[in-house]
């Protein structure tokens, strides 16, 4: 499959303590339309201490 194929299937997974993982053919856009990621699986930050948020890079498991 490619990214827009009809019938693709797209996933979002919660992770415990985590970030969501989106996975299938996906494009992510921000507030005013332009294109964040795009492809088969990306992890979404949902504490919100993501230097790159909305993507997550593990910032969650570095408790102070």
């Amino acid at each position: 499959m490619t990214l827009g194929t009809p019938g693709a299937s797209v996933t979002i997974q919660c992770v415990l303590h985590g970030p969501l993982i989106i996975r299938g053919p996906f494009v992510l856009k921000d507030e005013k339309g332009v294109t964040i990621e795009s492809g088969r699986q990306v992890a979404l930050c949902r504490c919100s201490r993501s230097k790159h948020y909305p993507l997550c890079d593990g910032s969650h498991a570095q408790q102070a």
